[in-house]
């Protein structure tokens, strides 16, 4: 939905070891060259952050069962389902 404009070509100095290497062994970059356009920008700095905060807040709780005591809960809600699968 973000339109594809890009960045200026101002300097930006990587500071992370990694990131220099990854650059050609260059701690100098631009804006452009490193994020792109404003669309990776919103992923980088809005849409990620967003997303990171909401996955550590969301409780799981995991239940094992067995495919044959599935089939024998939900056989009688979609008897054809589970007969296509019997058939494969």
């Amino acid at each position: 939905m973000i339109p594809s404009i890009p960045l200026p070509d101002a300097k930006k100095r990587l500071r992370d070891q990694e990131d220099i290497e990854l650059n050609g062994g260059n701690p100098w970059t631009t804006w452009k060259e490193w994020y792109g356009d404003l669309s990776q920008l919103f992923h980088c700095f809005v849409h990620v952050p967003i997303f990171d905060f909401c996955q550590k807040r969301i409780k799981c709780k995991f239940i094992e069962l067995d495919y044959d005591k599935v089939k024998e809960m939900f056989y009688q809600e979609d008897k054809r389902f589970w007969d296509e699968e019997m058939n494969l």
